[in-house]
């Protein structure tokens, strides 16, 4: 998918105490992608490096990162997290966003290697169709609220998921279709199996609400995996 929907490249240099060296960046004019391919280059005065940070499609409107300082910053200390929104509501699509990392063993790196840093995709897209079993009762998307909570806005070097607060995705897509019913599309940052993912479905009917779903995810999820 990197030629299909990546337009932008940071990767991070690291010496082999995880020192920070550098950050690399290369990115193609908005609304083109990267060619097939692509080989970034590393330059002579980067020798040092030996472990390698990737993230894909970090834009200043969508998320931020760790302000590193050479020689003096980490790399426990590269974070990647959602930018602040109120009351940490995502109700907008997400840009697709991706994570890889990879480590030599050996001491530097030799003049022409390459590498390939296989690259983790950190959005989702979720779609929740909810369809009545009576063909005669018409399911109307305005009677219907979604949201998804997980504590996944913010991610460290290693792509786990770090921090406790609670980010809320509500759809940033909805539709009223006569044959599925009622649709709405979210986008979020990476469900995990160490982390709660719940999602709630309310109607509103003669001005009263009520919860129709309140579950944790994760297991449903788990049951549509492919063998």
């Amino acid at each position: 998918l990197f030629h299909r929907q990546v337009c932008k490249i940071d990767v991070y240099l690291f010496d082999e105490n995880g020192v920070y060296i550098e950050k690399l960046t290369d990115q193609v004019p908005t609304g083109s992608t990267f060619a097939k391919g692509y080989i970034m280059g590393l330059p002579e005065a980067y020798k040092e490096a030996v472990q390698f940070v990737a993230f894909a499609g970090l834009h200043e409107e969508q998320s931020k990162s760790t302000n590193m300082i050479p020689g003096a910053s980490t790399i426990n200390d590269l974070h990647v997290a959602l930018n602040d929104r109120v009351n940490n509501i995502v109700d907008c699509s997400l840009r697709p966003m991706w994570h890889g990392n990879i480590a030599f063993a050996r001491t530097r790196v030799a003049r022409n290697d390459t590498t390939t840093i296989s690259l983790t995709k950190n959005t989702n897209n979720i779609r929740i169709v909810l369809q009545s079993l009576d063909d005669h009762l018409k399911v109307d998307v305005k009677d219907f609220s979604f949201l998804l909570e997980s504590v996944n806005g913010k991610c460290n070097a290693h792509n786990e998921l770090v921090g406790q607060d609670c980010w809320y995705y509500r759809p940033y897509y909805t539709a009223k279709d006569n044959d599925a019913g009622a649709i709405a599309e979210l986008h979020t940052l990476r469900l995990m199996n160490d982390r709660e993912n719940r999602l709630k479905i309310n109607q509103t009917a003669n001005n009263k609400t009520t919860t129709l779903m309140d579950i944790n995810l994760n297991k449903y999820i788990n049951a549509l995996k492919l063998q």
